[in-house]
């Protein structure tokens, strides 16, 4: 069974589940890879990949609990804050969002230093676990959206 989202450090590739058995695959070339550990966590890990060369800054958090323990809320409410802190943002407001199967794709804009981004968040849930990608270029976005289509 393949799983809903694989890293794979030793050659450095974030495979994310379309259908069955296909993959998107993502190949990153100087991720920094940090992972965690705790009393409910099965895994967890962060991935930034500063420049990649299709996609530009991609921020990955992905993590899993183990089946004694539950969110207290929803994982999205904590992320967004926590992106909210990383990029210092004034202020945030949800644009859109579309869900297709396990992914749920949500542009937000966004102040940062005075000036306006528009980023966009993935999102791939499942049971107990639930991965967020941060795309501000939206080309990942885009090409992910695309794929999940035509895997349909």
């Amino acid at each position: 069974m393949t799983p809903l989202v694989k890293y794979d450090n030793e050659v450095k590739t974030l495979s994310l589940k379309l259908k069955d058995d296909k993959t998107f695959d993502i190949k990153l070339h100087n991720p920094n890879y940090r992972s965690f550990g705790g009393q409910c966590i099965q895994n967890k890990y962060r991935l930034i990949e500063a420049k990649h060369p299709e996609y530009g800054y991609l921020y990955i958090d992905h993590i899993a609990l183990k089946s004694a323990c539950g969110w207290n809320g929803l994982p999205s409410g904590y992320f967004e804050q926590m992106a909210k802190r990383i990029f210092k943002a004034e202020d945030v407001k949800k644009l859109s969002t579309t869900k297709v199967g396990n992914y749920e794709f949500t542009e937000y804009q966004a102040y940062v230093k005075g000036k306006e981004m528009i980023v966009s968040i993935i999102e791939i849930w499942g049971a107990k676990q639930n991965t967020f990608i941060i795309d501000p270029d939206k080309k990942l976005t885009k090409e992910l959206k695309a794929a999940l289509e035509k895997s349909a």
